[in-house]
């Protein structure tokens, strides 16, 4: 009897025991690293859900392993998992990670760079170029933002930060990030475009990130994506092919890494108001938006020979630009194009003696260079009627 009594009841254990690794997952501590990661159920991936350890630089993909020492693949990031960890400087998520809950990376007190697959919750966050019909939605709006990882509540060495997701009135969230984050790069598995409003600010953004790193595969930015990102000073925007509409306005630090290496096409307002000096488009580019550079620092720019059209207002208000060489011999340059560049004082095709204004081959609209004073040049060539160009307003 007592034989077949201790017999249910070992079945009975066993039976909770199997009961309780189908609902919780199988689970391995990782104890010599202290990264603390799941299998749940049939998933394929694992999740991590902790960290115990005092290293200061994390590389999940190096450290994720089974009972075995086996490596195994991490798919998603849980909400909590890095919660007010003050040792970790450095963490690099795997490109194979395709989630990454809300508040993941809490309270880290001395976080100080950041390597991502995506921006926001997941890769295929809601919106690109243009908002979804689901944007009323904030928990879909929102998921695609930077800041979503971070979590919305307050606490000691996290720094406001408004992010904007979608646009309209009321369509901010108070996020708090560590203020000791530098630095973010964005490594994607596969070609990637960065979301509209990904790192968008309202007017309260105290972020003392400087350097955003965009690898190979982020080939396009999304409108609004860093506008209004003040604390910006440099990204690496080599392999970008286009730019969406008012991506990087009011970022008026900016001022390096934009060498453009690959890109097609320039977004309307797209970099109002940067801070960068010298500007040397690509062979590459075909299209820049309306106001696209207006207000910025530029002194220098270079027009390549594949640009057909310089846009209404694209470069007004460069109050500090001084020289524009031209490579299209007939390229249309259209009304406020270089509208109150006050300095302006050297334009035309390679060669141009400093001084000189050719327009030769040129279609150029009245008012094309209005509040710009024809005196500035030593001599004027190519235009019928240069009033109309160098429109004065009194």
């Amino acid at each position: 009897m007592r034989k077949t009594f201790k017999i249910i009841i070992l079945s009975i254990v066993m039976a909770l025991c199997v009961i309780g690794l189908v609902a919780c997952g199988s689970e391995t501590p990782s104890e010599k690293s202290g990264l603390k990661i799941k299998k749940f159920n049939n998933d394929v991936t694992w999740t991590v859900y902790g960290y115990s350890g005092e290293d200061t630089v994390i590389d999940i993909a190096a450290l994720a392993k089974d009972e075995a020492g086996n490596p195994v693949t991490v798919g998603r990031i849980m909400q909590g998992a890095f919660k007010d960890n003050d040792t970790i400087t450095k963490i690099i998520v795997p490109d194979t990670v395709e989630k990454i809950d809300a508040g993941a990376f809490k309270n880290m007190g001395k976080l100080k760079e950041l390597v991502l697959p995506f921006i926001g919750g997941t890769p295929i966050a809601d919106g690109y170029y243009a908002e979804s019909d689901k944007s009323e939605d904030k928990s879909i709006d929102a998921e695609r933002t930077f800041a979503y990882i971070f979590g919305t509540e307050e606490y000691d060495g996290g720094v406001l930060f408004t992010q904007v997701y979608a646009s309209g009135e009321n369509k901010t969230e108070d996020h708090y990030i560590p203020a000791t984050l530098e630095k973010v790069t964005v490594t994607p598995a596969a070609e990637y475009t960065i979301p509209m409003y990904a790192f968008a600010c309202g007017t309260d953004n105290w972020t003392h990130i400087e350097e955003i790193v965009l690898g190979d595969n982020v080939t396009a930015i999304g409108n609004y994506a860093f506008n209004n990102f003040v604390s910006l000073t440099t990204i690496d925007t080599n392999k970008v092919k286009s730019i969406g509409e008012y991506a990087f306005e009011g970022c008026t630090n900016l001022k390096s890494g934009l060498t453009f290496g690959s890109i097609e096409s320039i977004g309307d307002h797209a970099f109002s108001g940067v801070a960068i000096v010298e500007l040397t488009l690509p062979d590459t580019l075909t299209s820049i938006g309306k106001y696209a550079f207006e207000s910025s620092k530029i002194t220098s720019l270079v027009l390549p020979a594949s640009l057909e059209t310089v846009s209404e207002g694209a470069f007004a208000n460069c109050v500090y630009l001084k020289k524009v060489t031209v490579k299209n011999s007939e390229v249309e340059i259209l009304a406020f194009a270089f509208d109150g560049c006050t300095a302006l004082n050297t334009f035309g095709p390679e060669g141009t003696s400093e001084g000189a204004a050719v327009f030769t081959g040129y279609t150029v609209s009245d008012m094309a260079f209005s509040r710009v004073d024809k005196d500035n040049f030593t001599s004027i060539t190519g235009l019928s009627d240069v009033d109309k160009v160098f429109f004065s307003v009194e």
